[in-house]
């Protein structure tokens, strides 16, 4: 005790602190707004932080690898809330959602609602508000519009924010489609950039034009240009004002007590750098951008010093200085009226000093360009197909592959301007998602061809294989040996909008082989073989990815035509052939060596090409179109320049030299020739192959190269070009796409904007290159296409030039820091990276080249998707859909549009992207308006809302229309024509050239013809006539809120009432499997009538007057039951179906009852952090007959308790009534401490943290002692006896005395797909207890020295009485210390922690008496007996002097022999199935071994069958044998599993002691006596437990032989899965639909979802009245919101506390405020907590001072009520 004076002394100091903590210190005014007249400077304050460079994205979120480089975005905005809320003035803006979002799932929902609070202050701003600051010349347009909406739609559904403003400020150059694409098509009112060539800035530094008004698009205008300013210099701040903690600017020193003041020099930097730069801008306006990359990382340095910058330049007075954003500099610049520039085209190429040209990362890292282009395209399409499949939650979908692809579009990600192991990050995640997407596709693709799929797919019979590895001949898919009578089914599926006649190419084995269409014709087809180049790479590079050496090597390409339609698919058939003249074509091959001297022709129809022997194209002709041109195609290479401080490298293209490549003298030319395309093979050296291919029927030529390794044994890093030269007249001038969209006009050294000085010939004339490339004269155009993003140009008058790959030794000192060398490794052999690609030519008459380009184009974006299946016969056709489209079967799209995005968004609505591909006066015959028809895009459904958005669908059009700042320009502004409105009627689209246009469409619920319905998330819109339906699947669409378990179609009631976009079945049926019979209500019924939103009525409805809320002192006795029989319940009976009613459905459809007490009050359930388990009703197909009115029993804690806590009791008790009865309380006095296992973190409901010594009360709450102990003590002086207090949550009355200790564990959440361990327990049929079963003796004697113990104990004995302080001393101890170390904020609990220490005391001593008191049948306190101890005054409790908190843990000897008077010669079986044999366990020792060893559970020692010597060898007959999940959660193995089990082994005694498996399906039970009766070896469970039966999948367990005797049942469970999964899906649709037309009460309350609680009923739960069936959802722990601040007024009921207000921001009439709970729930399906989880899900409530409302929100009537209801089942 001698360390207490000094604690007290300690304790006294910190409240001294507390009290004088208002000590002298600078007040800094930061409160500046905008002064007219002076020099305003906008200070922003920002971070660049890049998703991933030097790091990958995940190692820059955390802070790792640091020897790289020392950034951490985590602490950046962990550093940034608590620096932004210290001043009010203070601002940020932030771009990166990538990083933001992976921060804001850390956060808790305390931290979320501050961030949400400083968003609407305008203090955190989201800018740009992509995932990522993307590229703006390796990207393609629609990539860049997929990464900004994802970052769009978290900011609208987190935030409701939509950015204002563009900030590119790092990406190399930029684009005129960000511009007007991605800035004012997005609604942007102002575009910020700070890289552009240095030649530029300095013209437009001297003519103050770095502030221009841009438009970006000649066929838009006007109409989509936008404010932009380019920074000064960059986006740091001016020199010298570096404000990171480790930065070498001079920070204000302002203390003249100390050395180098020195504000004066501070305030005069400040200013000079403001007037410089006030000199080269317009108006009075500049901003200063206060930040850089990975800044903030501390951000109390930056805004201490900008404070007091603020402040002091202020003062000064010479301009004015303010926190800022680009919002607010944005407005300024448009209030001051100014008349700005007008720029046009854009800012390529991008040169930041002299010989410094950024045109080399236009081609850097080719191969992950391409694999972003084929990922993108990949990603389109699949977005499609899980469109027509219907979303799933729970399965596959594109959601990883979205990721990816965002953060792949990063300025260093897709530029190849990172580090390798960065660009291998990439790639992983591309491949992860493209791993999930595929199995999406093919599961798609498998469901829309069978048959069935009109309903919705089930359970597809066949999946289909893809082949992502096709660009290196390696598709196993097609690698089949076809002679044994197998065949190849090949789907391919086109993306586009339009019928598509293509050839295919895949490796097969045989070459005799014949392809048939689905109607069985022979398609024309070709065998090529496989060239020696590509066998050699295939094998390298498969060994290289999958780690393995092909088995095989197929011989042959087999090459055959396909036709596909619209969105849809076509199928063909590849088999051997049957006849020697049937079968595919063999090509000709013909051999010319160079010396020859000689042409040759290849070509089938107006194409022709003339190639010399020597390798080189002589002549291309088209017969058609009259065009005859000379052609020559060559390569060469660049050498990287090694020389001064510039060299070429991974950014930098600079030339040392251009170089030639001349073909090998002994190389030949082969010629392959058929009667579907011809090939020219041609070997340029020995590290370059190139393919001529031609088509029949195509007038464009296909060159595909192989290029690599690059050599660099010379010591010299190489750039590979290719050039393609012709006698085009073109005069300087060539046009290159922007981003795949609009083609620029380009001249060779010139530029519009400044007299360019050349100094780079080469590189200074590269351009990006996504889409293509072409030049004109005045007779003909000639255009390349290209794979990926390339560097192009036109270098000499008549050729095109592209760079196709780069090898460099040297870094270009632009920060990477390493040399641009990929390589491939192989048995730690390394090569050079080889890349295989494609480019397309061809020549036309002028004015006829852009129907090619686009059209053609698209083709290349969106490649034809192949999927292969394999079939033995020929009984496909009979059983699948050969033909699918999704639109209608007539109708293509005009050539001039394409759909860029069809994607079901997670509510079910449809967002759909049109984009007209033509320029104005591109072509003249489709550069036109045109229109698109929406009822043929998706026929067959009614189409019931049709709303256009904004570019990244975060706001209506015309909202964003209005919003619009319209800038003054210099010069003209004639507007264009753009797209009218969308006729509600017609419903048709106009789209005026270069248009996108955006829409969100509501579409209806589909009918099949028995009237049940079918939403577009779970089964694909009625199709075409190709579509070939089968046998149809009738499902009954189920209200929201019930799960369905029917096996069978049900037949529907045929009065079906619609109320708005809602449905009401008066009689909602399903038909229960044997596996699932209908349980009964206590009044026989099966059904209940339900509401259009899933509400059961026809049961009571109850409410509780008014109970006393102040504190009463009284005796102990009086305990709960005083509290309850102060209660009154009354209540208003709602007369069963066909009766007269209390209650009505108003105009919304929702439940509102008519009159009574119940019309008054409103459902506080959302205050209390719980909501009941969501209940299944299985059905009968009768209608059932009137429910008879019953009474609900009132609510049971003890059996809340039992279900949902496992307790440490003294071992020297008499607990024999409990252990007879599974539903029999223990007395709250027996108890030492309680244990509670959880899923999910637990917090205080008081203070919402991590509860400080947690203590549960009577009623299952879970407190911070020093919260509930300052609850319980406040508002009386002293109390002289026990003090009881109404519980904060539930009104139970509860004391001191009643406070116990609890342990706290956390378990793992378990959820469909996880994996899960199971041990195999046993219980005697006459007994409660459980043993394991099986278990060998090696593993019987557990360690008594590790903490474990029998998680399947519901009690625990020990002699160790010091586990009910020792923990809770222990936690108050170490807040003690830290409060002493200053690491405490909150040090208002100080006296209260104090007190708690002496409570702990005295609990302790009580134990010690009450352990002597049982030993010697005498006592020392006379309430010994009634199980109270001494509760110290409220004077004494608050003025402790803090002794108890260092109380001396000695080591206290305790005797076994004290629990052997009962437990007799018992020898105990723990739960590892051993013993401990000494008798003697010292407190010393830990909790866990004790409970290990003296485990035991109701009448496993305490009841006459208490001999567990026998259960290890009962017979199965006199036992129950069940799995349950081995960490001790209630998860029991599905019986269907346990026959497997049983089938395959034998009997119970040969079953393994654990098995493990992947969770299939989890079904939620809530224990009743129905389920007793039903699951009779779970009877050891207490009523009201929720436990879940898992289905497992045992195929990795058990040999298939063992799964065939139930593999009906195993497909027919799989099949169910599925049907709720859609149906699921359905009713949440609908609910949602709901919600928008009756917004539910209390929302301001800050709840985490808009959802309200489910469906349920009292009878639900044998707490409250009656049995539950089984649900069919597996359980979520869910996030709620809880009651907080209760001690400020001492309660928590509604109407005894403050009137709660209720904003009136939603859009509800005055009539819409329902008054009843049950009118607004049913609205989740998923599980969720139940009020057990009130004590672990501590959430802060955004307002409680809300208005008061009553029923109809109008003045003079009856107040709202609050009714708090605390029931509930546990949820694992």
């Amino acid at each position: 005790m001698a360390a207490q004076p000094q604690l007290l002394f300690f304790c006294l100091l910190i409240l001294i602190q507390v009290l004088l903590a208002h000590s002298k210190f600078i007040v800094y005014n930061t409160s500046q707004s905008i002064v007219p007249g002076k020099i305003n400077v906008h200070l922003v304050p920002h971070t660049h932080d890049d998703v991933g460079w030097l790091k990958t994205v995940d190692q820059y979120y955390v802070g790792s690898n640091n020897s790289i480089q020392g950034a951490c975005v985590q602490n950046v905005l962990d550093s940034l809330i608590p620096a932004l809320l210290a001043d009010k003035n203070r601002k940020f803006i932030y771009v990166e959602q990538a990083f933001f979002q992976r921060w804001w799932r850390d956060q808790n929902d305390v931290v979320q609602n501050v961030v949400k609070q400083l968003v609407k202050s305008g203090q955190l701003e989201f800018i740009n508000g992509g995932m990522c600051m993307h590229d703006e010349a390796a990207t393609h347009y629609i990539d860049m519009i997929d990464q900004t909406t994802l970052g769009h739609q978290f900011l609208k559904e987190e935030f409701d924010v939509t950015p204002r403003i563009g900030w590119q400020i790092d990406p190399f150059g930029h684009s005129a489609v960000q511009a007007y694409l991605l800035g004012a098509e997005v609604g942007f009112d102002s575009f910020f950039y700070g890289r552009i060539d240095y030649q530029d800035r300095a013209k437009r530094k001297n003519e103050k034009s770095l502030e221009v008004v841009w438009r970006g698009s000649k066929s838009l205008g006007s109409t989509s240009q936008i404010f932009a300013g380019a920074f000064p210099e960059n986006y740091e701040p001016p020199s010298g004002f570096y404000f990171e903690v480790n930065a070498d600017s001079p920070i204000v020193q302002d203390n003249i007590d100390l050395f180098d003041y020195n504000v004066h020099d501070r305030v005069n930097d400040f200013v000079a750098a403001a007037v410089s730069q006030a000199n080269i801008t317009r108006t009075n306006h500049i901003m200063f951008t206060m930040g850089t990359d990975f800044k903030y990382q501390y951000a109390h340095t930056w805004f201490r010093q900008m404070d007091k910058l603020i402040h002091y330049v202020n003062k000064d007075g010479r301009v004015n200085a303010l926190y800022s954003s680009p919002s607010i500099y944005t407005d300024a610049k448009y209030a001051a009226n100014e008349s700005w520039p007008i720029k046009t085209d854009d800012f390529f190429p991008y040169a930041d000093r002299v010989n410094a040209y950024w045109t080399g990362y236009f081609t850097s890292r080719p191969a992950l360009k391409r694999y972003v282009r084929i990922m993108s395209g990949y990603y389109l399409a699949a977005r499609q197909l899980e469109f027509f499949k219907g979303k799933s939650k729970s399965g596959p979908n594109t959601d990883s592959l979205a990721d990816a692809l965002a953060i792949a579009q990063h300025h260093d990600a897709v530029t190849g301007t990172e580090k390798q192991h960065v660009a291998n990050d990439y790639a992983k995640r591309l491949s992860i998602g493209y791993t999930e997407a595929e199995e999406l596709v093919a599961s798609a693709l498998a469901c829309l061809s069978e048959s069935a799929s009109y309903s919705g797919c089930v359970n597809p019979s066949r999946m289909y294989q893809q082949c992502p590895l096709l660009n290196i001949s390696y598709c196993p898919a097609s690698e089949v040996n076809l002679s044994q009578g197998k065949s190849l089914i090949v789907l391919v599926y086109n993306s586009l909008g339009w019928k598509r006649d293509d050839v295919i190419q895949i490796p097969v084995i045989n070459e005799d082989v014949t392809v048939h269409d689905s109607e069985g014709k022979e398609v024309e087809s070709q065998i090529l073989p496989l060239a020696d180049h590509y066998v050699g790479l295939r094998n390298y590079y498969v060994r290289a990815y999958l780690g393995q050496t092909p088995a095989q090597t197929p011989k042959y390409w087999l090459a055959f035509a396909v036709s596909t339609p619209p969105f849809g698919f076509s199928t063909y058939i590849i088999s051997s052939a049957k006849g020697a003249d049937v079968g595919s074509t063999k090509s000709s091959v013909h051999t010319f060596q160079r010396s020859e001297n000689s042409t040759v022709e290849v070509g089938q129809g107006n194409l022709k090409l003339t190639f010399s022997t020597q390798g080189k194209v002589s002549k291309y002709i088209n017969r058609r179109s009259l065009v005859e041109e000379t052609v020559e195609q060559s390569y060469g290479f660049y050498t990287g320049y090694v020389g001064d401080a510039q060299n070429s490298g991974a950014y930098i293209f600079r030339p040392n030299g251009t170089f030639l490549i001349k073909p090998e003298e002994e190389v030949s030319l082969t010629v392959l020739r058929g009667p579907v395309l011809d090939e020219v093979h041609q070997q340029i050296n020995s590290w370059i192959y190139q393919i001529t291919r031609l088509h029949k029927g195509k007038e464009h030529v296909e060159v595909e190269y192989t290029v690599g390794p690059i050599p660099i044994d010379d010591g010299t890093g190489k750039e590979i070009k290719t050039q393609i030269t012709t006698t085009l007249d073109n005069n300087k001038t060539f046009y290159t796409d922007s981003n795949g969209r609009d083609f620029i006009k380009r001249i060779r050294d010139y530029r519009k904007d400044w007299d360019l000085e050349v100094n780079q010939p080469v590189a200074g004339n590269y351009y990006p290159i996504n889409l293509g490339i072409y030049m004109q004269d005045s007779r003909k155009e000639f255009s390349v296409l290209v794979d990926r993003s390339v560097g192009g140009s036109s270098i000499l008058d008549g050729q095109v030039e592209m760079m196709l790959h780069r090898r460099l030794l040297l870094d270009d000192s632009r920060g990477v820091a390493e040399a641009l060398n990929e390589t491939v490794c192989v048995l730690d052999k390394c090569t050079g990276l080889t890349v295989q690609g494609k480019f397309y030519l061809k020549i036309d008459p002028l004015g006829e080249g852009a129907k090619w380009r686009r059209s053609f184009g698209q083709e290349i974006y969106s490649p034809l998707l192949l999927a292969i299946s394999q079939q033995e016969g020929d009984n496909w056709k009979d059983s699948h859909v050969p033909v699918f489209s999704g639109i209608e079967s007539s109708y293509n799209l005009p050539n001039n549009v394409a759909v860029i995005t069809l994607q079901e968004l997670d509510d079910g609505k449809v967002l759909l992207r049109l984009a007209h591909l033509y320029e104005i006066g591109e072509d003249k015959d489709l550069s036109v308006v045109t229109n698109v028809e929406l009822k043929k895009l998706f026929p067959g459904r009614k189409i019931n809302k049709v709303t256009e958005m904004s570019l990244s669908a975060n706001q209506e059009r015309t909202e964003m229309e209005k919003k619009r700042l319209v800038w003054k320009v210099e010069g003209s502004s004639a507007k264009v024509e753009r797209g009218g409105p969308v006729d509600p009627a017609a419903l048709l689209v106009e789209l005026a050239p270069m248009e996108i246009r955006t829409f969100i469409i509501d579409l209806a619920p589909k009918f099949n013809h028995q009237g049940s319905t079918s939403s577009s998330s779970s089964s694909p819109p009625s199709l075409s006539p190709n579509f070939q339906h089968g046998r149809h699947n009738h499902r009954h669409q189920n209200q929201p809120g019930s799960h369905s378990q029917s096996e069978s179609p049900p037949s529907l009631s045929p009065d079906i009432h619609a109320f708005g976009s809602f449905h009401i079945n008066p009689i909602a049926m399903s038909n229960a499997g044997p596996s699932a019979p209908a349980a009964e209500d206590s009044s026989g019924s099966s059904s209940k009538e339900v509401t259009d939103l899933g509400t059961p009525i026809g049961h009571n409805s109850i409410s509780y007057e008014s109970v006393d809320t102040n504190s009463q002192c009284h005796s102990a006795g009086q305990g709960v039951g005083y509290a309850q029989s102060r209660g009154k319940m009354s209540g208003t009976m709602v007369a069963p179906r066909g009766q007269q009613s209390t209650g009505s459905v108003n105009s919304h459809g929702s439940y509102t009852h008519s009159g009574g007490r119940r019309a008054h009050m409103t459902s506080g359930n959302h205050l209390l952090n719980f909501h009941y388990d969501p209940i299944s009703r299985p059905q009968s197909r009768a209608p059932p007959p009137p429910r008879r009115q019953h009474k609900i029993k009132p609510y049971n804690k003890d059996l809340f308790l039992q279900a949902n806590y496992k307790f440490v009791v003294l071992d020297s008790g008499n607990y024999t009534p409990e252990s007879m009865d599974p539903d029999k309380m223990l007395r709250w006095e027996d108890i030492i401490c309680v244990r509670f296992s959880t899923p999910s973190q637990v917090h205080c409901p008081i203070c919402l943290e991590s509860p400080l010594c947690p203590q549960i009360t009577s009623c299952g709450h879970i407190f911070c002692f020093p919260c509930i102990l300052r609850y319980l003590l406040m508002g009386k002086e002293d109390h002289k006896g026990d003090c009881w207090k109404k519980c904060p949550l539930c009104f139970v009355l509860i004391s001191l005395k009643e406070l116990y200790t609890i342990y706290i564990e956390n378990v793992r959440q378990r959820c469909v797909g996880d994996k899960i361990d199971f041990i195999l327990l046993t219980r005697r049929k006459d007994s409660f207890s459980l043993s394991n079963k099986n278990k060998l003796e090696k593993d019987a004697l557990p360690d008594c020295t590790t903490e474990s113990y029998d998680p399947f104990s519901k009690f625990t004995f020990t002699s160790d009485v010091d586990l009910s302080v020792r923990k809770a001393i222990s936690d108050l101890d170490s807040w003690l210390v830290r409060a002493e170390s200053g690491l405490v904020d909150d040090l208002e609990k100080l006296p209260y922690v104090c007190a708690a220490m002496e409570q702990l005391e005295h609990r302790k001593k009580y134990w010690d008496e009450h352990r002597t008191c049982d030993s010697v049948k005498s006592c020392k306190y006379a309430d010994c007996n009634t199980g109270s101890y001494f509760v110290p005054s409220t004077s004494n409790a608050i003025n402790a002097n803090c002794e108890a908190s260092h109380i001396q843990h000695g080591t206290l000897s305790t005797d076994g022999n004290d629990r052997s008077k009962w437990l007799g010669n018992l020898v105990m079986d723990n739960s590892d199935g051993g013993a401990c044999s000494d008798h003697s366990v010292g407190a010393t020792e830990s909790l866990d071994c004790q409970e290990n060893i003296l485990s035991s559970s109701y009448d496993e020692s305490k009841s006459v069958q208490g001999n567990l010597n026998g259960f290890r060898d009962v017979n199965d007959k006199n036992s129950y044998n069940f799995y349950q999940a081995a960490d001790g959660q209630h998860i029991i193995l599905h019986p269907l599993n346990l026959k497997c089990l049983l089938q395959h082994y034998g009997n119970h005694d040969m079953l393994p002691h654990r098995i493990s498996g992947r969770i299939l399906q989890l079904e939620t039970v809530t224990q009743s006596e129905a389920m007793r009766r039903r699951y009779r070896y779970l009877s050891h469970f207490s009523l009201t437990t929720t436990f879940q039966l898992c289905e497992i999948d045992l195929s990795e367990l058990l040999p298939p032989e063992a799964l065939i005797p139930f593999m009906d049942e195993i497909k027919k469970r799989e099949k169910q899965r599925k049907q709720v999964a859609r149906k699921e899906r359905k009713e949440k649709i609908k609910a949602e639909a709901a919600m928008e037309c009756s917004v539910p009460v209390f929302s301001s309350f800050g709840q985490s979802s808009h959802y309200e609680s489910p469906t349920f009923s009292m009878d639900d739960f044998e707490a409250l009245g009656t049995s539950t069936p089984i649900s069919s959802s597996p359980p979520v722990v869910g996030e709620r919101k809880l009651f907080s601040n209760v001690t400020k007024f001492g309660f928590a009921a509604g109407h005894d506390s403050p009137g709660l207000k209720i904003e009136d921001n939603n859009s509800m009439n005055d009539n819409e405020v329902t008054t009843d709970s049950s009118a607004v729930t049913g609205l989740r399906n998923a599980g969720t907590p139940s009020f057990a989880n009130v004590i672990s899900r501590a959430k802060s409530v955004e307002n409680l001072d809300a208005p008061k409302m009553n029923e109809l929100g109008k003045r003079g009537k009856k107040s709202s009520r609050v009714l708090l209801s605390t029931a509930g089942g546990r949820r694992y």
